[in-house]
């Protein structure tokens, strides 16, 4: 499938039949992604398939109508333009794990939806334009829409720069996009990760191991060909089905439900839809220790009979305090957004190192 998609003339992502707020959208993204041509590194001029006059017409609709008067109505979002962007990038065909590998490994891919079309160079980068909109405090609102459509933006332009992909952080940083097999979450993303010549695949995608299996294969492999233990990262990482919450004093006090499936604890489970922040974006032989930390060999060994990880390690610290943890259903359970939790952490971090003479953090940020 890598294959086909990588040397295909021309690769045709189908958004679906059209309704009347797309003309609106497809003006929009053409107008933004036109400012926004060194966005995918490497690639053609993002206005190269859309010549001038279009881009011309795109605007002549917008502002015959009275949808927009000047260029910073082109950036909010309660306009009837910014709300039928909106309404495009909520398509299912942005929420679909399979067309990641469709869109990343594509040479030119169009976006069509109906009879509109628009080439998919400009149409993320008009994304990347609108969600650039500085507000304070974020709008997460805003951004909440253009979720998807943001990420694989950003996604195709790593792809396109020959930069290396590592296979946990893109699983996990997918794990929201929806699948019908859940071995898909690690069988969408081979093609993206394994497109290399010469680069020797340690996993195999596979539809008759049974999931607790398949990740745990998975893990064994990683963990087997880096000689690292960085994948236990994303182990444990769980949303609010398996976390329970509770607060005491104002601390929080968080337990993990074990899995019907009987999946290691030190196996990352895929089927996790939401997950928090990694904390770097590669985990990998690039990342060494910092000149003046030791640097050591893991000490460990798998049982792959009994499904165990043993691990010899040191004890450095302990962990005093314990915030909020980041992730989209631990907000809906505390009834907090994004800005609001960074403040819960910035005044916890504040309490601790005593800083809070000249600081004041209120909900409202203020």
């Amino acid at each position: 499938m890598s294959s086909i998609f990588s040397q295909a003339r021309v690769v045709i992502g189908w958004l679906g039949l059209p309704v009347r707020s797309d003309q609106l959208a497809f003006n929009l993204f053409r107008i933004l992604g036109s400012s926004k041509s060194e966005f995918l590194s490497g690639s053609d001029p993002v206005g190269s398939s859309d010549d001038e006059s279009a881009i011309a017409q795109a605007m002549r609709e917008l502002t015959e109508h009275g949808l927009i008067e000047d260029m910073e109505h082109l950036f909010h979002p309660n306009s009837v333009v910014g709300r039928s962007a909106a309404t495009l990038c909520r398509r299912p065909w942005f929420r679909r794990l399979w067309i990641v590998q469709e869109a990343t490994l594509a040479q030119v891919m169009d976006l069509r939806c109906g009879t509109l079309s628009i080439s998919s160079r400009q149409f993320f980068a008009g994304v990347e334009a609108l969600c650039s909109t500085v507000s304070d405090p974020p709008m997460e609102a805003l951004h909440s829409q253009y979720h998807n459509a943001l990420r694989l933006g950003q996604l195709i332009a790593k792809v396109k720069s020959l930069e290396e992909q590592s296979f946990p952080y893109l699983a996990h940083r997918l794990s929201i996009w929806d699948c019908t097999e859940e071995q898909d979450r690690l069988n969408a993303l081979y093609g993206i990760v394994f497109r290399y010549d010469g680069v020797t695949p340690w996993f195999q995608p596979s539809y008759e191991k049974r999931i607790p299996n398949l990740y745990k294969r998975f893990a064994i492999n990683h963990i087997t060909v880096t000689r690292r233990l960085d994948i236990l990262h994303f182990a444990g990482c769980a949303d609010s089905d398996r976390l329970n919450f509770r607060t005491v004093d104002g601390l929080v006090g968080v337990t993990v439900s074990e899995s019907g499936d009987r999946t290691p604890s030190w196996t990352p489970d895929w089927r996790v839809r939401l997950r928090p922040l990694a904390l770097r974006a590669f985990y990998g032989e690039r990342y060494r220790c910092p000149p003046t930390s030791v640097s050591t060999t893991p000490d460990f060994a798998i049982d792959d009979l009994h499904g165990r990880l043993r691990v010899r390690a040191q004890q450095i610290d302990r962990i005093r305090y314990c915030g909020l943890p980041y992730c989209e259903s631990v907000c809906r359970s505390f009834g907090k957004n994004a800005y609001q939790i960074f403040c819960h952490w910035y005044a916890l971090a504040c309490a601790i190192v005593g800083a809070t003479d000249n600081v004041t953090v209120g909900e409202s940020g203020q």
